[in-house]
């Protein structure tokens, strides 16, 4: 226990860095037998090391990517003081290339909570601090253990916050203003509208390019058409290897494991336009070609395509993803894994450049989805119902959290549509994605099973 105590006095990021850069000192051609010692030597972290690096050869590649992609990014962040760097609270719904093109460093509290939910025992501390330090435990948590870590002065200090769609979640909208108030630090939002269509997409544009010249103030440089295009043509990219993992999930079994979902949002939200970022999309797309050749997929067979209308659940050592792909369940898709709507970008001009950028922000997961009613065209129905057209599906899932006051208002419109058009049954689960104290791994996957047999799936 005064072990679990001292590492809650190291900043967040550090303790995540501590932990997944020993899981990045693995050599490639490290033995069975030498995993099996790393595991008894890190018993807290056993179920995790076990499950990405003892289970499928192609899975553990992509682990120990992972690992070396966190090191680096993880190593960036905690390092940006010392190097001069000004650093940005930066929301999962903002591109991040801008940043980068700018020498600033993105900060993603969404990306550090995920993954102390995943690889710490003790990610509650930090929840219950942010309530402690004035967010609300009804706001939502994906934020809030790395906002909680720094209100607490137990996480990196940002000198600015910046998002790109507020308003699409009011949840989300105010703790980033929160932030920047009570760390008072200048705050950078955008107007984003409701509505949809070429004069919505014209106003956005105008207050991405206002919000971009900020951001140039804010770092002293200009935005230089070179550097930007370097960073954007790196993006490229990971979008075309986005796009082939897409076309790779139409197999059966699907040999996109269910794990490198949450692997591919980490690096979309806040490391694309990066060599690094890149080499995690291209490790994920040749593990899952690797495994498509294998006949790899969910075990003993694929006997249910799950489709999650929303967010998926977060859980601790990847357990729930690991479950159901032995249980013979494949997670296709989640809203924050469809990426499907962006569009290549003109890399000709600095004008072009930030127009297909703002359009990128434009469809952002959950930005798209939520910015208006839910049936007009390119929102959440119309988007579910190209999932269901492209990749099949046997239910879907919605995993419903507590703080997403505006989906829950809307969902059953959208899931009467929805079934109405595809004919499949749909799983509603009230939990909290990231805080499994409100609802337990285990209540979820007793949820899970007495679905499928009620339904008579598989």
């Amino acid at each position: 226990m005064r072990g679990l105590e001292e590492a809650r006095q190291l900043p967040l990021e550090e303790r995540l860095f501590t932990l997944l850069s020993l899981a990045s000192s693995i050599p490639e051609d490290v033995t069975e037998r030498e995993l099996e010692d790393l595991v008894a030597a890190v018993p807290s972290q056993a179920e995790v090391l076990r499950h990405l690096f003892l289970s499928d050869p192609a899975i553990r590649r992509v682990a120990m990517e992972v690992s070396r992609w966190a090191g680096w990014y993880l190593g960036m962040v905690r390092g940006a003081k010392e190097e001069g760097k000004k650093v940005v609270l930066s929301s999962f719904n903002t591109a991040p290339e801008v940043l980068y093109a700018l020498d600033l460093v993105p900060l993603v509290p969404e990306v550090l909570t995920s993954f102390a939910t995943i690889f710490l025992e003790d990610p509650h501390v930090y929840f219950d601090w942010s309530v402690e330090e004035g967010l609300l435990e009804t706001m939502c948590t994906s934020q809030r253990a790395a906002c909680g870590a720094i209100l607490k002065g137990l996480g990196l200090r940002p000198d600015l916050v910046v998002t790109a769609a507020p308003g699409s979640c009011d949840a989300n909208s105010k703790l980033y203003e929160y932030m920047a108030v009570r760390l008072g630090v200048p705050y950078l939002g955008i107007d984003c509208p409701t509505y949809h269509g070429e004069r919505a997409f014209r106003y956005y544009l105008k207050e991405y390019r206002h919000q971009v010249r900020k951001l140039e103030e804010f770092a002293g440089r200009k935005l230089e058409e070179e550097r930007l295009r370097e960073v954007v043509e790196e993006s490229e990219k990971c979008r075309r290897c986005y796009l082939e993992i897409n076309d790779l999930k139409r197999a059966r079994p699907n040999p996109v494991h269910s794990c490198f979902n949450i692997f591919l949002q980490a690096v979309k939200f806040s490391s694309v336009g990066t060599p690094q970022g890149t080499r995690l999309f291209e490790t994920v797309l040749e593990a899952s070609k690797d495994r498509l050749r294998r006949k790899e997929g969910a075990k003993p067979e694929e006997r249910i395509r799950q489709i999650w209308v929303y967010t998926g659940f977060y859980s601790p050592s990847m357990d729930l993803w690991f479950w159901l792909e032995e249980n013979g369940m494949s997670y296709v898709v989640d809203i924050l894994t469809l990426f499907h709507a962006e569009r290549p970008i003109d890399t000709s001009s600095l004008d072009t450049m930030l127009e297909g950028l703002a359009q990128r922000c434009w469809n952002y997961p959950m930005t798209r989805q939520q910015r208006g009613p839910m049936d007009y065209p390119e929102q959440w129905l119309e988007d579910y119902l190209w999932c269901v057209e492209q990749w099949g599906g046997d239910c879907f899932v919605f995993a419903g959290h507590p703080a997403c006051k505006n989906t829950w208002g809307g969902f059953q419109a959208f899931i009467r549509a929805l079934q109405k058009e595809t004919g499949l049954p749909c799983l509603k689960i009230e939990a909290d994605c990231w805080d499994f104290r409100v609802s337990p791994v285990s209540e979820i996957k007793r949820r899970i099973l007495e679905f499928n047999e009620t339904m008579g799936l598989g």
